[in-house]
């Protein structure tokens, strides 16, 4: 999950980076095996990636990935707000953390 603020034209996209380690390597091969055979991608794998199809959302770092929703919480406060994500709730295979500003 990513969280999103919208506000005079500016926006804040916070995201997980798992490294295209071994581990991204073994995901994507069965992920394209599935998909040459034409059978479903299991779930475990879907769930791996952000995106429904792998390499959308790659950084030089790694693949973007889902942070959990209970992960990040807002702050809100008068003239500014603030994001605090809880490292304790993010799975380990993420190991970096993007924060995109878009304005």
């Amino acid at each position: 999950m990513s969280a999103t603020y919208n506000e005079a034209k500016i926006a804040l996209c916070i995201r997980g980076i798992i490294p295209t380690d071994e581990k991204y390597k073994k995901m994507k091969a069965i992920w394209d095996n599935c998909k040459a055979l034409g059978i479903s991608v299991p779930i475990e794998i879907c769930d791996f990636f952000v995106d429904p199809e792998p390499c959308a959302q790659v950084y030089a770092e790694g693949m973007a990935a889902k942070l959990p929703a209970n992960s990040i919480k807002t702050i809100d406060r008068n003239s500014s707000n603030s994001y605090i994500v809880d490292l304790r709730k993010i799975p380990e295979d993420i190991k970096l953390i993007v924060f995109e500003i878009s304005y």
